[in-house]
């Protein structure tokens, strides 16, 4: 069945057409679409197209805070389909029919209990590291978003590190050129500043501007 966009969609993904119709295609010529029913799932900035014994994963950009379940005979015949168009591809349900680009059929919609924390596709380390400022523990958890965190929070500590390397090498110029400067009367130049805390609290400021103005626009 062909229908128009709707614009009361509850939820919505855009994902790339081309590499959604690519994965597609090679779910069905595994038989993944040969059994009853297909998930549709979005989570850490991804589609989750799970069917029988297969899955795959395309980036996503959007709000999708539940789980559809669709026969996956449609999905199928979705795959035969040339599905033709733009560089970006919609795909949304309104809780009783999931359209994919101006294809739709009736699904089944399961709300997750608790809101999940989604990235924007393409998140920045900052947007990652200010996750506890907005969140708590538990719902980073439920999100499965700990391990991006703390992978975030490495590269942060290894970038600190590395910067402190520099300046600690930069301090050895800044002594022997007041050394150079001495005759001149000068008892020496001040030092480049190497402590941890000090040099992350820029980031802080950014950290906590950036998520103050994220709840202004929320409210």
């Amino acid at each position: 069945m062909v229908d128009a966009p709707s614009q009361e969609a509850k939820a919505v993904l855009w994902v790339n057409r081309k590499e959604f119709v690519a994965r597609l295609k090679t779910a069905r010529k595994v038989g993944a679409f040969d059994g009853q029913a297909t998930k549709l799932t979005y989570d850490s900035g991804e589609l989750c197209v799970a069917a029988e014994g297969h899955s795959f994963r395309v980036p996503a950009d959007g709000t999708w805070p539940g789980e559809v379940i669709v026969d996956a005979s449609f999905l199928r015949r979705l795959a035969k389909s040339p599905l033709i168009g733009g560089d970006k591809m919609e795909i949304a349900t309104d809780r009783t029919r999931l359209r994919i680009d101006f294809v739709s059929t009736n699904c089944e919609w399961n709300a997750l209990e608790y809101p999940r924390i989604e990235l924007p596709l393409g998140a920045s380390l900052v947007d990652v590291l200010r996750l506890p400022l907005r969140y708590s523990k538990a719902d980073i958890e439920r999100s499965e978003l700990t391990g991006k965190l703390e992978a975030a929070q490495r590269e942060r500590d290894e970038l600190v590190c590395k910067a402190r390397e520099l300046l600690g090498r930069a301090n050895e110029y800044v002594r022997k050129a007041g050394d150079m400067l001495a005759p001149l009367g000068f008892s020496g130049l001040p030092p480049v500043e190497t402590d941890a805390a000090k040099l992350l609290e820029p980031l802080d400021e950014i950290l906590y501007e950036r998520t103050a103005a994220l709840r202004i626009e929320s409210s």
